[in-house]
């Protein structure tokens, strides 16, 4: 029905499970960001500017100028964006649910308050022993 019925649906976090099953078995694209509850109560304007770049500015340019970005590895990486919240996107690397993220892009995006190091670091190790690291082109991290 969803397939048959095309809608944008964009969110992040907890909505990491809806957009990647929706891409999963629609083929479908979906979209990871903020969502109008966000812009709408966010303490900052943050979300509401960034929305405002994409929507009206349609520009690309990911972050804040000046702000700083740690790589681990130099380089290039072309490919399909694939992923979400940590502690969600591990359940894609084995079973039912399996994403393929051969020659994509995977980001990762996890709330530090919710998810201890200890956790990260299970989720994160269960993707390596189910070779997700092995087949991705890219990697992009960020804490929020």
């Amino acid at each position: 029905m969803i397939k048959e019925n095309p809608k944008i649906v964009c969110g992040f976090s907890d909505i990491t499970s809806l957009i990647n099953v929706i891409t999963l078995k629609t083929g479908l694209v979906t979209f990871s960001g903020t969502n109008f509850k966000t812009i709408a109560t966010d303490e900052t304007d943050y979300s509401y500017k960034e929305a405002l770049k994409r929507f009206v500015d349609k520009s690309l340019e990911i972050g804040v100028k000046g702000e700083k970005y740690l790589s681990l590895q130099e380089g290039v990486a072309e490919g399909e964006l694939i992923g979400g919240n940590l502690c969600l996107m591990h359940e894609f690397a084995a079973g039912k649910y399996k994403a393929d993220f051969k020659n994509k892009i995977l980001f990762l995006e996890e709330l530090g308050l919710e998810t201890p190091p200890e956790a990260a670091s299970n989720f994160a190790e269960f993707m390596k022993q189910n070779n997700v690291f092995d087949e991705i082109s890219g990697l992009w991290i960020r804490k929020l």
